[in-house]
């Protein structure tokens, strides 16, 4: 008796513990899936393209993935709260163009103009993203068509106000871009980059802010009925999502020491993939600034991979789109898990 006892409570504890492995196997996959692709993608381009793993290339890619990395944290936040903005990649080209055009040509004289055109910047973008939230929260339009509409409404801006772009810029406008520390090892925007996101994942994941951002996403209707001003927080995402648009434009137009009217074209789908690839929920209320950082490294590595590899320009979209698809589908197989869990 105490034989069939023992034997059926060994039995028990085998089930509970391959049950709570499996637990754990799944809330890797849905939470590390894109830092897994990563470390895949990363030894897979060291030993295809032996130059990869160069500590000079290493450096090019955190390089190059800031003023992208950005755009798709912004846009990762307006896929959190249940919507996205079109106009981000726009928004990322104009903020820095006016500001460029203030000092250069409008007002070149004017006391400390360039530390003004820094600050324009920031305030262009979050002027688009306010009235963005405006159109599409007191106004009741539909995001999409607002954010659209505002993509091409800046694009065309850009397009007319410099046609064949501005260089040799203010030294104190390209310092975010270009400065260099450490021995002209580090460049500036890498500390930057990194206080941004700590930022983002305390709001998140620490302040009543980021619960009610998720909450807002995942049901509207029911953190209305708790007490959430919804209103008001769906407009600041969009004021966020565009200071940090405008801040990714201002890199941009450092790193390359001159403005153009094509900043930002065609980033639309790499900001969605990344948002995706980190584990932000299309339908909101889901994602986290860690894994969205995973979902810039991976597509930042494959960027990379692509010029070492010297791959055919007109295959860059193929790849791109082939990402967004593999994004979309690991979205689907996260939801699946989750509801196994569940």
């Amino acid at each position: 008796m105490a034989d069939q006892k023992l034997e059926l409570f060994n039995k028990n504890k085998a089930k509970r513990i391959n049950k709570n492995l499996k637990k754990l196997l799944i809330n890797i996959l849905i939470n590390y899936t894109v830092w897994i692709l990563v470390l895949i993608s990363s030894i897979m381009a060291m030993v295809l393209v032996p130059r990869f793993g160069t500590g000079k290339n290493i450096i090019n890619i955190i390089v190059h993935m800031i003023p992208l990395g950005m755009t798709i944290y912004a846009m990762g936040l307006c896929l959190m709260t249940g919507f996205f903005d079109l106009s981000l990649e726009s928004t990322y080209a104009i903020a820095p163009i006016i500001a460029v055009l203030v000092m250069t040509r409008w007002a070149p004289n004017f006391p400390g103009i360039v530390y003004i055109g820094i600050v324009i910047t920031m305030v262009v973008g979050m002027i688009v993203g306010l009235v963005n939230g405006i159109l599409s929260v007191k106004l009741r339009i539909n995001p999409f068509l607002v954010t659209l509409c505002m993509m091409l409404i800046l694009r065309g801006l850009s397009l007319f106000l410099i046609p064949a772009g501005i260089f040799n810029l203010p030294k104190a406008y390209i310092f975010l871009g270009s400065y260099r520390i450490l021995n002209n090892i580090l460049p500036v925007s890498v500390p930057c980059f990194i206080i941004v996101i700590i930022a983002l994942d305390w709001m998140i994941r620490k302040k009543p802010f980021g619960r009610h951002l998720l909450a807002v996403g995942s049901n509207e209707r029911a953190a209305y009925l708790t007490g959430i001003k919804t209103e008001l927080l769906k407009i600041t995402i969009f004021v966020i999502a565009g200071m940090l648009a405008a801040l990714g434009g201002l890199i941009a137009a450092g790193r390359q020491h001159a403005v153009l009217n094509s900043m930002g074209t065609g980033n639309m789908v790499l900001m969605f993939a990344g948002a995706i690839l980190g584990g932000v929920a299309l339908r909101g209320g889901v994602g986290s600034i860690i894994g969205v950082l995973g979902g810039i490294f991976l597509l930042q590595i494959v960027s990379n991979l692509i010029t070492l590899a010297k791959v055919n320009p007109f295959l860059i979209q193929v790849v791109y789109g082939s990402i967004l698809l593999l994004a979309l589908i690991l979205q689907s197989l996260r939801s699946k898990l989750r509801q196994f869990i569940d």
